[in-house]
């Protein structure tokens, strides 16, 4: 038996009904605050843009708008200046160094690829457009075509064209700094003391090529190689040389710290610490403070996956360095300090230590396959 609702209880549905309703209407407040608030917004606009257009219709507008117009006329025209005695700088540079490289005389020759980098890297400016925030951005015109230039020519030297010494091309005390290398062909030529800081040499081939003291901090060397070359007392520092080629180089006393080694290949590479001589006074911007820094300075580089079987690291200082995944199958640690190294997943079975060989807190070398030897 159904019974109908009293009143009482139809007022109280009411009333929850309503209640029910108020989260919507209350919802519906902001939308209508940010409508006139939009709207107040943009009468405003509308009013200052009439009396911007009023203003500037007056005679007084007249006088502030060619003033603007001279005035970026005027500074269009400087910057119009400045590029063209930019370009005519690098221009100059150019002929000058195609001149004296295509002589025929070796002496030329050498001369203007030893100063190579402040031929390639003269420094121009963008031409004016109509945006004044483009004006007077750096350029680099003769970059590329110095580049391509490099490659096909140094490639075809000989050292009876380019070379002395038994070098195919003698680039000794060559100021390289910042130049694009690409793809280069240096084999077998004489770097002795090259700058060659923060170059891009990515490919560049430097099979036996003799590289002593030169300073390569900061360099591209990404997939370069440098099979069976001289870099004794060298600076590798700060490199970006990731599946590069080291097989058989001679790399005794370099200073390596913080360089990205990663996947690169260093089977049978020498890098033993060595005093190194100071350069000679009349070699400028080689400097090396102390004998300390003319050790085997490793520290805080990485190896990680590289491929290390070999390998001397006799007396290196290879604090903190990323050998995780490298294979360091028979290469020499005795006495190197690995203090803080990472050796997860590396490989070292056959490689061979002493006493003097500082691992890293609580790494046993011996389950790992390494070998020490006993006097």
């Amino acid at each position: 038996m159904r019974f109908a609702p009293t009143n009482s209880a139809r007022r109280r549905k009411g009333q929850a009904n309503s209640w029910a309703h108020w989260p919507k209407r209350i919802l519906i407040l902001p939308v209508i605050a940010a409508v006139f608030i939009v709207a107040a917004f943009v009468d405003l606009l509308v009013r200052w843009a009439q009396d911007a257009f009023a203003y500037f219709w007056s005679s007084r507008g007249y006088a502030i708008v060619s003033i603007l117009a001279a005035l970026y006329v005027f500074l269009y025209s400087l910057a119009n200046d400045a590029y063209q005695r930019a370009e005519l700088n690098a221009s100059t540079k150019l002929s000058t160094f195609v001149t004296l490289a295509s002589s025929g005389n070796k002496l030329s020759f050498v001369a203007a690829m030893k100063d190579f980098a402040s031929f390639q890297m003269a420094e121009s400016v963008s031409p004016p457009g109509l945006n004044p925030l483009t004006w007077n951005q750096t350029t680099f015109p003769n970059q590329l075509f110095l580049n391509d230039w490099a490659r096909v020519v140094l490639a075809a030297c000989d050292e009876k064209e380019c070379g002395a010494g038994g070098h195919r091309i003698n680039l000794s005390a060559a100021r390289l700094e910042g130049a694009q290398l690409r793809g280069i062909d240096f084999r077998r030529s004489n770097l002795v003391f090259a700058r060659l800081s923060r170059a891009n040499l990515l490919l560049s081939n430097f099979e036996d090529a003799h590289l002593p003291h030169a300073l390569i901090s900061g360099a591209i060397l990404m997939n370069a190689r440098f099979q069976r070359a001289k870099l004794p007392c060298a600076s590798l520092e700060a490199v970006y040389a990731t599946t590069s080629f080291f097989i058989d180089a001679d790399l005794r006393g370099v200073t390596a710290a913080e360089g990205d080694f990663r996947h690169a290949d260093f089977s049978g590479a020498h890098l033993e610490p060595v005093r190194c001589p100071l350069p000679p006074a009349d070699v400028p911007d080689i400097n090396q403070e102390s004998e300390e820094a003319m050790f085997s300075l490793m520290s805080a580089s990485s190896f990680e996956g590289g491929k290390l079987g070999g390998a001397k690291f006799k007396g290196a200082k290879l604090r903190h360095v990323n050998f995780k995944g490298a294979d360091l199958s028979g290469s020499d640690l005795s006495g190197a300090d690995m203090t803080g190294a990472d050796l997860e997943n590396a490989i070292l079975s056959g490689a061979t230590y002493n006493s003097s060989t500082v691992w890293p807190k609580g790494f046993d070398p011996a389950k790992r396959g390494a070998r020490e030897l006993r006097r």
